[in-house]
């Protein structure tokens, strides 16, 4: 049986959705999954139509060989039988490819999450707990015609859409937790937003809006920043209630779609008197608003915690899988491991880009059948790409010049390379599926330099100065640098860097002194090869990993985007398979991070993105 997973790029009343993107699975096994942003260069992108149409031909496959597409949503109804959208550019539906309507599979948007996590985590029996922005409007259903106010670039409303009482008449997915054994997964417990309340990842999400970011694609700079803010200058001030009695999350922040600010600086005012202003995009950053937004992490760690606690007690699990848009959130996750007693699986695509996952594993469920061991997972799942391909892109670019080498040279190179300071974009094998890079689409550099950091942001990634690298390791020597008792194979769990470390690796130590470390263990991948080499040569089993791209844009997934990256930046060497690929001259040659950023804001400022996203 051949099953496709997908989330549709628009809500069924038509606002466009985020992080689109496919999985394929063939006969109960995972055989490719990408997201849409990877092939249309365009950040956050929805739908699944390129996605769908590279992992069918990978597979020698069309549209009429698919047994059955599994899509889910979020928004609206649950089961919602209206239009399903494959592309918002163009606007193109599943009519349009003329898949068959009874072919067509609904899921439900936290039970996909719940899928994405559980079924990869290996685990025979763990409480799920999934948290996000939004998932799906709750039964009752209430329809509400009307406008949805929308900013235009200029500042002022436009109306288009629904009205504001449909989110005020209806109530949403925000917390769901569920409880897995077997092949069995069951809820037992949930969260709504609604007109009075808002969930865990829509309150960071005004924060994360109040702080001068997009609302829906910075919460990360939130969390960054966090770990500059002052403890003492919010202690008190209370954002969440965990209620002791049913463990039920309640933010005691009100809902104001149309303007989160303004809720922000009502509770403070009524709430603890306190005078709080929010930062527009491209004001500094002072140190008031990185106390904020250390408030609003602290807050959610000890929502999680307690929340955690209270099911431990009333039922006990030695096993947590966390999965939606919050548990990207490394941060909390650390926090939760360090504290607890438990193992903890977070899949990589934890946000709505690990829908199509979830929804490809329920698909392939359906009728009883059973999945294949899908753990240990591995997350390397989008295109291969042909050699000769890759030797006819280097012939034809012009402003670079190639060597090729065995693989054991090849390490030994590009060890000393990083060892003397210089920078190199790593491309080998399948792309990661998930916002992290895992060490197949990676920019690479020493650890150990402690100008790394600040050059990184401003020269290479073109980023705020408070974003931290994280530092990938082996496993086997991760004891040495981080206190750690866990893996850490995704990058989704921050720790302490043990402080005789934090001299070694200052580049990966941020301001509070933690890392979002990953441990890597396969030796046979040439990602664990080359961290080894580093070792052998320094003496140290650490290497500064960040994602493959520069600021705004998605990470590379071809060949071609490697070395367009490579050439628009000040990175040194790009290395493709056993290609070592050198600059012989530069594009964009006049382009600063300064300017990178305001560009980045004004698309930001200019993107018609509705005040409820």
């Amino acid at each position: 049986m051949i099953v496709l997973g997908a989330n549709i790029a628009k809500t069924y009343f038509g606002l466009p959705l985020n992080d689109g993107g496919a999985c394929l699975m063939i006969d109960g096994q995972i055989v490719g999954a990408i997201q849409e942003e990877r092939l249309s260069r365009a950040k956050y992108a929805p739908g699944f139509l390129r996605s769908m149409q590279t992992l069918l031909e990978s597979n020698s496959l069309t549209i009429h060989d698919v047994d059955i597409f599994a899509l889910s949503s979020c928004c609206g109804p649950k089961h919602s039988n209206n239009v399903y959208y494959v592309s918002t550019t163009p606007d193109t539906t599943t009519d349009d490819l003329s898949i068959p309507r009874n072919k067509i599979h609904l899921v439900d948007h936290h039970v996909s999450h719940a899928y994405s996590s559980y079924f990869l985590s290996g685990y025979e029996e763990a409480l799920v707990m999934v948290t996000d922005g939004e998932g799906n409007a709750m039964e009752p259903f209430n329809e509400v015609h009307g406008l949805i106010r929308e900013i235009d670039p200029d500042g002022t409303y436009r109306e288009d859409y629904m009205g504001l009482r449909y989110w005020d008449t209806n109530q949403f997915q925000a917390q769901s937790y569920y409880f897995g054994k077997g092949s069995e997964l069951k809820l037992f417990d949930s969260e709504t937003s609604n007109a009075n309340n808002i969930g865990l990842g829509e309150l960071y999400r005004y924060f994360t809006n109040f702080l001068g970011f997009d609302i829906y694609l910075n919460a990360g700079k939130t969390m960054g920043l966090a770990a500059y803010g002052d403890p003492k200058r919010f202690k008190g001030v209370r954002l969440i209630n965990v209620d002791s009695q049913t463990g039920k999350i309640s933010a005691l922040v009100k809902p104001n779609y149309e303007n989160p600010s303004e809720s922000l600086k009502n509770y403070f005012k009524e709430k603890y008197n306190l005078i709080i202003e929010g930062r527009v995009p491209g004001q500094d950053i002072t140190q008031h608003h990185m106390d904020l937004a250390y408030l609003v992490q602290s807050e959610l760690n000890r929502a999680f915690l307690e929340k955690l606690e209270f099911l431990q007690k009333h039922r006990p699990f030695k096993k947590l899988c966390i999965a939606g848009g919050v548990g990207l959130n490394s941060v909390a996750n650390g926090y939760v491991q360090d504290r607890m007693d438990i193992e903890i699986f977070i899949p990589p695509a934890s946000g709505d880009s690990g829908e199509s996952i979830g929804n490809a594993i329920y698909g392939s469920m359906l009728n009883g059948n059973a999945c294949k061991q899908l753990a240990p997972f591995s997350p390397y799942l989008g295109p291969q790409y042909d050699e000769h391909d890759i030797e006819k892109l280097i012939r034809n670019t012009e402003n670079v010049t190639a060597h090729k080498f065995d693989s054991e040279t090849l390490y030994q190179i590009v060890a000393k390379y990083i060892a003397d300071g210089k920078i190199v974009g790593w491309f080998q094998g399948r792309s990661e599926i998930g916002p992290r890079a895992l060490g197949h689409r990676s920019i690479l550099c020493d650890p150990r330099d402690p100008d790394m950091k600040d050059y990184l942001n401003k020269m290479v990634k073109f980023r705020e100065y408070f974003r931290p690298f994280a530092p990938s390791t082996l496993e086997s020597h991760a004891q040495k640098y981080f206190k750690i008792k866990y893996q850490s194979p995704y990058m989704l769990k921050v720790c302490e860097v043990l402080p005789e470390a934090r001299d070694i690796i200052p580049a990966v130590t941020h301001v509070d002194g933690t890392a979002r470390v990953q441990t890597v263990s396969d030796s046979s991948d040439p990602f664990y090869k080359l961290i080894e080499e580093f070792y052998r040569q320094t003496g140290v089993a650490v290497l500064l990993n960040t994602s493959f791209n520069i600021a705004g844009d998605p990470i590379v997934e071809s060949p071609a985007d490697a070395i367009e990256c490579c050439l628009k930046t000040n990175i040194n060497y790009v290395v493709i398979g056993n290609y070592v690929i050198e600059k012989t001259g530069q594009v964009n040659k006049d382009l600063n991070y300064k300017d990178r950023i305001e560009s980045i804001l004004m698309a930001e400022r200019q993107v018609k993105r509705s005040q409820k996203l």
